[in-house]
């Protein structure tokens, strides 16, 4: 549910575009760096939600679909996590945006 609704509220404000993704047009790097944006910003905010980490597969299925996953290095994570509620929102996604994410994924 969280991915559902980070990914309308992100096509809505026109940060991504996701109104007709097809396999086809999957293979174009904007569409892809689309669907980067959604699980990063989708994966933040369910681990904080949760209050802790996991293995972030439950999100990114929901954003690529089926998969082979290895998991992302916790500590991309870890400004939202420390973020304070005094912390601006746009401050926090800045840096979690601008971390290294290393998870693989390989469709099926």
């Amino acid at each position: 549910m969280t991915t559902a609704v980070v990914a309308a509220l992100l096509h809505y404000l026109g940060v991504v575009n996701l109104s007709s993704l097809d396999e086809d047009q999957l293979r174009g790097k904007k569409d892809i760096v689309d669907l980067d944006v959604v699980h990063v910003i989708a994966q933040t905010a369910h681990c904080i939600a949760q209050g802790k980490v996991g293995s972030g597969f439950d999100v990114s299925s929901a954003v690529y679909g089926s998969q082979r996953y290895i998991r992302f290095s916790p500590e991309v994570l870890s400004s939202a996590q420390n973020a304070g509620m005094a912390t601006p929102l746009t401050e926090v996604i800045d840096d979690v945006l601008r971390a290294k994410w290393d998870h693989e994924k390989t469709k099926f």
